[in-house]
């Protein structure tokens, strides 16, 4: 069984080092369980695909916009690999230990889609964060694919997108295939304990206001790596 973990990469090279150490910490557990992982940087600049490089990690380099193209070059690329499960991930993400396990767990037991229900986003100032429960089920980050459902579909995103990627995505993967079968997705109940985190940085090309203000030692108890961010 192997899992391939899927990154979409563009600017923000400091918190893309951040995500990096959190693949680290993916990738260890992954281990632990008995499962193999690779990592596949689909990058749009030389020092990302140099630092990828670096890393170990497979890389294929295309034009950043319009994002739906890139995604697609992307996993056309992907399936050229040898792999079981794709976890996609943004350049901005971590996932909590606990997430991992219930992801492991849901492959494990043959669910074919599955992720997580909520997620966080902290705001460039690293106190204020808002909560996101998704309305299509699950969202895009940690999200678990079976080849098998890659496979079945001659294209996965919009082509001359650049946002509504996740809704693109479940409207032409997931919901198919939620028809044909859906005792095989999986939305990981995530409100029991926090799963995902994406961090904003002011350059993102979706902007969200904090509403709920957390500590420093909640947020590095779930994300470790967030303690060499958080000031």
């Amino acid at each position: 069984m192997k899992i391939l973990i899927f990154v979409t990469v563009w600017k923000r090279p400091e918190v893309t080092d951040l995500t990096y150490s959190g693949l680290d910490r993916i990738q260890s557990i992954f281990k632990e369980e008995g499962i193999d992982s690779e990592v596949l940087i689909v990058s749009s600049e030389d020092y990302h695909t140099e630092k990828a490089k670096n890393r170990g990690y497979h890389v294929v380099e295309v034009e950043n916009f319009p994002i739906g193209t890139k995604m697609n070059k992307g996993i056309e690329h992907a399936l050229t690999l040898n792999w079981d499960c794709m976890m996609r991930m943004d350049s901005n993400n971590l996932l909590s230990n606990l997430y991992i396990r219930n992801f492991i767990a849901a492959y494990k037991e043959g669910f074919k889609v599955f992720g997580a229900s909520r997620f966080f986003a902290i705001q460039p100032d690293n106190i204020h964060c808002r909560i996101f429960d998704m309305k299509l089920g699950f969202g895009p980050v940690g999200m678990g694919v079976r080849r098998e459902v890659i496979e079945d579909v001659p294209q996965w995103f919009d082509l001359d997108i650049n946002y509504k990627l996740d809704a693109s995505f479940w409207t032409r993967v997931v919901a198919p295939y939620q028809k044909k079968d859906s005792s095989s997705i999986l939305t990981i109940v995530s409100k029991a304990f926090p799963a995902v985190m994406d961090i904003k940085t002011g350059e993102d090309l979706n902007e969200h206001k904090g509403k709920k203000k957390g500590g420093k030692d909640w947020y590095i108890r779930w994300w470790p790596e967030l303690k060499n961010w958080i000031d």
